[in-house]
């Protein structure tokens, strides 16, 4: 009887200490399939806070791309000064009886449409290549007053509507604005308007010039961009009354603002 209680007492605790065994490694172990579950949840919960976070940040983000910007139609509207230099030559044939030279100077507005293309970018940036149309006004005015002993004249000369075309090949260097050549023509509005020897005189003639500068332009904020310019325009000669021919050149500044199509 008490070789059999001891036998009960020594199985009981084989048994104790092999469920305890048991036990142990089943908490420091978890089964594989409940490994696997945690570790997914883990990871779908870690997915989707990154990918939650990375949408957020990209809505807020302050960044766009500049070739999806630059690239394609355009509209703008701008201001800017514009600075004419004027010769006139009073000629009685065969001579030259004088020369003046003037001035006339006043603030411009502007819009204009067009389209450009960034392309892909090389080692140092992208080139591009782009084509606009624009029309504009000016409150250019200047005044002169010629006396000779053949010819007397007291003269308002005045810029006003204008309109042309520009063709704008340039290049865009990493992490810089683009910069660009403006090559085109004009038509403007030159007003002539006073007395020539007490005969009173009021002419509007459309003169073409051809025009060329450099501008520069930086993407601001998503489909907006900003743009400074310099433009020099030659315009053709004038003949007018008292055989005076007059000869305009406009150095011409600008500030225009572009919004770009969303593609």
């Amino acid at each position: 009887m008490h070789k059999i209680n001891r036998l009960n007492v020594i199985a009981f605790a084989i048994i104790s200490s092999a469920v305890c065994a048991l036990s142990s490694q089943a908490l420091a172990s978890p089964s594989g399939s409940q490994y696997q579950y945690e570790h997914a949840i883990y990871d779908d919960g870690y997915d989707d806070g990154y990918d939650d976070g990375y949408d957020d940040a990209m809505d807020d983000c302050p960044c766009w791309d500049e070739i999806s910007i630059l690239s394609g139609w355009y509209l703008g509207a701008g201001v800017g000064y514009d600075s004419f230099s004027v010769k006139r030559t009073i000629d009685q044939e065969p001579d030259v009886i004088g020369t003046t030279h003037n001035s006339l100077s006043g603030w411009n507005g502007s819009i204009l449409g067009g389209y450009g293309h960034l392309f892909q970018p090389t080692t140092y940036g992208n080139f591009f290549l782009g084509g606009e149309l624009f029309l504009g006004t000016s409150g250019a005015d200047g005044s002169e007053h010629i006396n000779t002993f053949a010819t007397s004249a007291s003269l308002d000369l005045s810029a006003r509507t204008s309109f042309g075309f520009n063709i704008r090949p340039g290049f865009k260097f990493n992490q810089l604005p683009l910069t660009y050549l403006n090559l085109g023509m004009v038509r403007t509005d030159l007003q002539n308007s006073g007395t020539v020897d007490g005969m009173h005189m009021n002419t509007d003639r459309w003169t073409n010039g051809f025009q060329y500068g450099v501008g520069m332009e930086t993407p601001i904020k998503k489909q907006w961009s900003f743009r400074v310019d310099y433009n020099r325009i030659n315009y053709d000669s004038i003949t007018s009354a008292g055989n005076t021919k007059m000869e305009a050149a406009d150095n011409q500044f600008k500030l225009t603002g572009i919004y770009h199509f969303d593609k």
